[in-house]
């Protein structure tokens, strides 16, 4: 019984497994600014629409950390986005330049979340989405 190992291949494997890590890595960061893109464009839509500020208003934001790690984030930038996603007390508010309203003093109530259940969908299907990703570098 005579076993031949072929060098080339071991060779061939050790160079595989790697660049694997960074394969895995480069996978994992092009999946991840696919779900941010996703959220972003959920909670567009979701954002609610009087004068188109809020909506205008979310974007993607890079930022670079120690190491060179570059980190996103997603940004509502309008004075009353954390008001609108998370509550306020209700209050009598001037409002200007609406398309709905009239300009006055008018009673506000009501919040509108937008960017929470955007995550919460784009997050139920992430996982599939990853596990492809892990294939394709695979």
């Amino acid at each position: 019984m005579v076993i031949r190992v072929d060098m080339n291949d071991i060779k061939r494997m050790n160079t595989y497994l790697i660049k694997l890590p960074k394969k895995i890595e480069k996978g994992f960061n092009r999946t991840n600014l696919k779900l941010l893109k996703a959220i972003k464009t959920r909670a567009k839509r979701k954002a609610p629409v009087d004068t188109g500020t809020l909506r205008r208003d979310i974007s993607i934001k890079k930022t670079v950390k120690k190491f060179g790690k570059q980190y996103y984030k997603i940004v509502a930038h309008s004075p009353y986005a954390a008001a609108q996603e998370f509550g306020f007390t209700p209050h009598r508010a001037y409002i200007a330049g609406s398309r709905k309203l009239s300009p006055g003093i008018y009673w506000v109530q009501k919040n509108t979340p937008f960017m929470t259940p955007a995550l919460e969908y784009e997050l139920a299907r992430y996982l599939p989405k990853l596990n492809v990703a892990i294939g394709r570098v695979l």
